[in-house]
């Protein structure tokens, strides 16, 4: 019983003491990376979702971080929006792949916490958007890979 509750103890120390923040470096890399920050020519940010490489809890287990942010396009080219994100992308250090389709583009890059990969995608219509989001829109999302 005393082991168990030496145990527990040192899990919550090690729960409490895992960083400065709640975010874990790994997200923490990819809100860092250029593209986080990045805002598609005449565009609103309509959504941003956040997940952590860290758990819920002391004994949960590391998740893939992802920076996601979705954005509705007000140009009557959303294409253009694409095509300007792929370049924000390839200066922004990311080798990236020439878009599929005019639908969506793809990249890999290495940062500081290991290697990471991009999506970037163009939705057309409102099918599949969530709530809030506008068609046509924008996804830029950044995934840290796991190794």
């Amino acid at each position: 019983m005393v082991i168990l509750a030496v145990a527990l103890a040192a899990a919550t120390v090690v729960a409490v003491t895992r960083g400065d923040d709640d975010a874990g470096a790994q997200l923490n890399a990819l809100k860092a990376d250029p593209m986080a920050h990045y805002v598609p020519p005449q565009s609103r940010l309509a959504k941003t979702v956040a997940v952590s490489d860290r758990g819920g809890g002391a004994f949960t287990k590391q998740q893939t971080a992802k920076y996601t942010r979705l954005f509705s396009l007000s140009s009557p080219r959303p294409e253009l929006a694409l095509e300007d994100a792929v370049a924000a992308a390839a200066t922004a250090g990311w080798m990236v792949s020439e878009a599929i389709a005019g639908v969506a583009a793809t990249g890999r890059r290495r940062l500081k916490t290991g290697p990471a990969t991009l999506a970037i995608s163009l939705t057309r219509t409102a099918g599949g958007l969530p709530e809030g989001v506008e068609a046509p829109a924008i996804s830029v999302t950044l995934v840290h890979v796991r190794v």
